[in-house]
């Protein structure tokens, strides 16, 4: 029997199949293409057009100011309005009428020449203007019969103003308060020329002569009891009654212990007093008479 060789047949590898589904490289078709068709808004596929037109009343604004590098503005204070000094408005009236000729009366009564003006105030104790005659004012002095006076008068020679002495003579307490020289210009009313120390010491002078209480112990402003045996005088040159008037209010504001203004007022409006010595006291002067008034004294615990 015969035999054949049996020659194997060649065996090709079978090819694998392509995935088309999966890309050889993932990054060549990543992220994926954007769909070229865009859908229209709701508006253009309906046809539907508005338009809208407003119109306000309000003035147009200006244009804003560019950035500023010191902030905002706030209420700040630094941002609010100063407060300015008033200015003074002044008025100006052009008279065209001739001045007149008749001189201007003085704003205050100058005392007619050779009268004193004596006046009372409280029981003991009298203001009155000295004469241009020292030797009739003396006199008159005389004849009234003072236990005490106080002298208010230019400098004498030999004394300086602001100089305060004392002594006793021809059975006469005497307090001379010397003031500054007068100018020979001055017509009308000087103010008040006395200093603290003059006005302590006529203060003094005087709670120390009356029969008045202290301060501690104060009584009624105008004593009903009659001073028999005290007179006293406060002699002042012509146009001065400012310096009497405050002596006078000093020491009546000390012993009642009242203020200075009430004292004075309380003189000012008493209708027996002459209109002469009314009314002579600045605010100023009261403001200074309040002051010697409530200084220290001996006299003020000493019942009397």
């Amino acid at each position: 029997m015969a035999t054949t060789d049996v020659v194997p047949a060649p065996i090709t590898p079978a090819q694998s199949p392509t995935l088309a589904c999966y890309p050889t490289s993932p990054i060549a078709h990543f992220p994926p293409p954007v769909q070229a068709a865009v859908r229209r808004p709701l508006r253009e596929r309906c046809g539907f057009n508005l338009s809208l037109k407003i119109h306000t009343t309000c003035a147009q604004q200006g244009r804003a100011a560019p950035w500023s590098p010191k902030g905002h503005v706030q209420p700040h204070r630094n941002n609010l309005p100063r407060r300015r000094k008033g200015q003074i408005k002044r008025i100006v009236v052009v008279d065209d009428d001739s001045p007149s000729t008749t001189e201007p009366k003085p704003d205050s009564e100058q005392p007619p020449k050779g009268e004193r003006h004596l006046q009372e105030v409280v029981p003991g104790l009298f203001l009155a203007f000295k004469l241009a005659d020292a030797a009739a004012d003396a006199a008159k002095r005389q004849e009234e019969r003072y236990t005490h006076v106080i002298d208010i008068c230019y400098p004498p020679p030999g004394y300086d103003s602001g100089a305060i002495e004392q002594a006793y003579e021809g059975r006469v307490h005497r307090l001379r308060l010397v003031l500054p020289a007068a100018h020979p210009a001055d017509a009308e009313r000087a103010g008040l020329g006395l200093t603290d120390a003059q006005l302590r010491a006529a203060r003094d002078f005087l709670a120390q002569a009356l029969p008045y209480v202290s301060a501690t112990a104060p009584r009624p402003l105008m004593s009903s009891a009659p001073c028999a045996n005290v007179r006293i005088l406060v002699s002042t040159p012509p146009r001065r009654p400012t310096d009497a008037m405050s002596i006078v209010g000093c020491y009546l504001s000390f012993v009642s212990n009242k203020g200075a203004d009430a004292t004075l007022r309380f003189i000012d409006d008493q209708a027996d007093i002459l209109s002469i010595w009314k009314w002579e006291v600045s605010e100023d002067e009261v403001g200074k008479i309040e002051r010697v008034a409530r200084m220290w004294s001996w006299l003020s615990k000493v019942r009397r």
